[in-house]
Formats: structure tokens, C-alpha cells, sequence
């Protein structure tokens, strides 16, 4: 995340099985999935009441 509010993707390495997918809708707002067959990983990183912010969540099992 740069100052100016811009969120980028430098490298994301999925783990053996998952899939690695990038959605961002808007410069400041991006989430990368890491994904296998019933189970994800979600990264969330924006830019919130003026500073960064990011949150992980596990969905499945």
C-alpha cells in the first residue's frame, strides 16, 4: 500500500493445491483468494478513514 492510497499486488505464491485470484474494484480496494475445492483464504487490504487496513478470513474447511 503506498501513501497516496493505492493498494498493488507485488507476489502472491500459493501453497501446493491452492490457486491464487486477484479482485480489486478499485485502486484503494483489493482482496487476493487463495483457493482450493471447498476452502479459501482471503486477504483484504484498503484504505480506510485514512490509513491502511487489511483483514485475512478462512471460509470452508
Amino acid at each position: 500500500m503506498t501513501s497516496d492510497g493505492v493498494v498493488e499486488l507485488v507476489t502472491a505464491t500459493p501453497a501446493d493445491g491452492y490457486a491464487v485470484q486477484k479482485v480489486q474494484d478499485s485502486p484503494d480496494n483489493m482482496a487476493v483468494y487463495f483457493n482450493e475445492t471447498g476452502h479459501s483464504f482471503i486477504i483484504h487490504a484498503t484504505w480506510w478513514d485514512d490509513r491502511p487496513f487489511s483483514q485475512v478470513s478462512e471460509i470452508g474447511q
